[in-house]
């Protein structure tokens, strides 16, 4: 069965932000494509191992938040990989990460609305924030 198929626990919550991925002492910049209270996905240009642990930093004007979780699964597509994140609850405050999923859905809500008001202008929103 494909992981698109899967049945899931904790409902997804689509989003484009950009977040911090780190593993050891290599940093990179990649965009966040949903979220839920049991893990996260993301698009990256580096393959991650199944089992990697990786420290993931959703960074904001006021402070960034970070999270422990583990690679369940890295696949390519378009030139690039997408990866699945599985929280390490052990490490993870699930107070934390609610109010992490909290803010990212008040966040695509605030992005639409701004971008309903832009109307068609080519704007990027990253350069807006």
């Amino acid at each position: 069965m494909s992981r698109h198929n899967e049945e899931r626990e904790f409902v997804r919550h689509p989003t484009h932000i950009p977040i911090e991925v780190q593993a050891t002492d290599t940093v990179n910049m990649e965009y966040l494509n949903n979220v839920s209270l049991g893990g996260m996905a993301f698009d990256s240009n580096v393959y991650w191992e199944q089992g990697s642990t990786l420290i993931i930093r959703i960074p904001n004007a006021h402070s960034s938040a970070e999270f422990i979780g583990k690679v369940v699964w890295c696949q390519e597509h378009n030139k690039h990989f997408e990866v699945g994140i599985q929280f390490m609850n052990s490490v993870n405050n699930n107070t934390a990460i609610s109010k992490m999923v909290d803010d990212v859905c008040q966040f695509e809500m605030y992005k639409n609305i701004i971008l309903a008001l832009l109307g068609d202008n080519n704007v990027e929103l990253e350069y807006l924030f």
